[in-house]
């Protein structure tokens, strides 16, 4: 975990773990059914429309819908026990240390979309940081709905140190690559994808391990998304759940 960046538990959950699990993934889909008679209804559209056109606001991303309202999490008592579990959070305090805490979370949605990949969906670091996100599977994930994949931290230190000498591209630009540019300066075998079933765990430093996710081709995926870090992060909207 500590020298590649990330940690997959598989088979884990039991008992009132399982009961937690079972309690968010029936929030989830009620949510995702509310959401698709907006969808139908056009209302999301409409939404968005007057937020991006009107207001001049920067709208959610299309392809990754959160399913969590700000102020949520000490409300929604299965989330909360999940995000406190001592296995999860001894983990994570094995790789941040002892004053780790959790600071943000995000249940995500993503079903396909027949737009140009863009932001999360391309290859990029998250802001620098002493913290880790914890990646739990509501739902079976394959490679062609929207699996998180990742490289580890590793190859990804070797990409980072080969992109900064290419004199065909801006160094002092870290932000969102391609694949076929990821390809050409590291191995592509050294691509992870995390597929899996409902319940699955993976923790994955995100500041130095190059990921994408939420490539959605058929069916979808459901996932929740917990960050853990050794100090506040005001700055992240995943902490607005906390709030």
């Amino acid at each position: 975990f500590i020298k590649n960046g990330y940690h997959i538990y598989r088979d884990y959950w039991k008992n009132d773990l399982e009961n937690n699990l079972n309690k968010l993934i029936f929030l989830a889909r009620r949510r995702i059914f509310f959401y698709k008679i907006f969808q139908i209804s056009g209302f999301n559209y409409l939404k968005l429309f007057f937020k991006r056109r009107i207001l001049r606001k920067k709208t959610p991303k299309r392809f990754l819908i959160e399913l969590l309202r700000e102020g949520e999490f000490k409300h929604i008592k299965s989330l909360y026990n999940i995000a406190n579990d001592p296995i999860i959070t001894s983990k994570v305090k094995e790789y941040l240390g002892k004053s780790a805490k959790i600071t943000g979370c995000g249940l995500w949605f993503s079903e396909p979309k027949k737009t140009k990949l863009t932001k999360s969906q391309l290859y990029h670091l998250d802001k620098p940081g002493n913290y880790i996100k914890v990646f739990i599977s509501l739902s079976n994930i394959n490679k062609l709905n929207g699996a998180f994949t990742f490289i580890d931290s590793k190859n990804t230190k070797k990409f980072i140190d080969k992109h900064i000498k290419n004199p065909d591209m801006d160094s002092t630009t870290i932000d969102k690559f391609n694949d076929n540019y990821v390809y050409s300066l590291i191995n592509k075998n050294s691509e992870k994808k995390f597929t899996g079933s409902i319940g699955d765990i993976l923790f994955c430093d995100t500041s130095n391990c190059l990921h994408q996710g939420s490539r959605v081709e058929k069916g979808y995926r459901i996932m929740l998304m917990l960050v853990y870090a050794s100090n506040t992060m005001p700055n992240d909207k995943a902490s607005l759940i906390l709030r």
